[in-house]
Parts: C-alpha cells; sequence; structure tokens
C-alpha cells in the first residue's frame, strides 16, 4: 500500500523500548520512550547516558513529527532540546516527591525546567522526567 513501517529500538521509558517510524509521512510513533513527562525511574528504565543517546538517535532520522503515548500533543524536532535539557538537569535532591502507583520504594521525584512543577504540566515549555536517587 506505499507504506513503509520500521521498528525502531528507543530504549528510555523503559529499556525494551520500540518506536515505529512511518517513512513516507515522517513521522515517529514514540511511545512512551520521550517526551514532555517522562517516567526514568522505574528498575526497567535506562540510565542518563542512555536516554540522551536515544533523543540523539531518533533526531538523527528523517522525522517531522513524534507521537507519543501520553502527549497531548504532537511532538517536533524543536522539542527535543527541551527534553534533552531536562534530562541533563535533573538533580534528584531538588526534585519535588511524586506519588506514584508503582514502584513507591523507589521515592521518585519530578524534575522539571526552570523550577517549573506540576502544575506547570501543560503549560508551554514545561519538561520534566521522574527520577530515582540512583539515576545516572
Amino acid at each position: 500500500g506505499g507504506a513503509t513501517m520500521e521498528l525502531i529500538e528507543t530504549p528510555g521509558h523503559t529499556a525494551g523500548g520500540l518506536s515505529v517510524l512511518y517513512r513516507e509521512k515522517g513521522l515517529l510513533f514514540i511511545g512512551d520512550a520521550t517526551g514532555f513527562f517522562v517516567w526514568l525511574f522505574g528498575r526497567e528504565s535506562t540510565d542518563k547516558s542512555s536516554y540522551l543517546r536515544m533523543l540523539d538517535k531518533i533526531d538523527e532520522l528523517p522525522v517531522s513529527s513524534y507521537l507519543g503515548g501520553h502527549n497531548p500533543n504532537v511532538m517536533t524536532r524543536e522539542d527535543l532540546p527541551l527534553y534533552r535539557r531536562a534530562a541533563l538537569e535533573a538533580d534528584y535532591e531538588k526534585g519535588t516527591p511524586f506519588a506514584s502507583f508503582f514502584e513507591q520504594d523507589r521515592d521518585p521525584r519530578v524534575c522539571a525546567v526552570d523550577g517549573m512543577g506540576l502544575n506547570d504540566m501543560f503549560s508551554p515549555g514545561f519538561s520534566a522526567v521522574v527520577i530515582a536517587p540512583d539515576w545516572h
């Protein structure tokens, strides 16, 4: 039918993350691998360097738009530097405790850019990662 779909490994939210590239449309179905609010505190999540490599990898793909699993809007290539920044600036000690329904023993915290918090989640420029104390 003229549609080429390709599976791309996108470890981030989970080590085994996969995304689907729709080449003809320049679209990547990214699932939970990244976005404006990513949980990276689970035991199955990757470390920071793996997450950053995944962001580099998807930035190099012939893609102009990304569809995430929980993002209310289509993400664009211009969003990727903000996601990178959230990961690079993540500081567990400065993060806000996060009430999770799973892996509560990990004591996750939200680390958002520019001092934003969960109340700012749908504001322009919001980006955060939720990490555990051992995420590095």
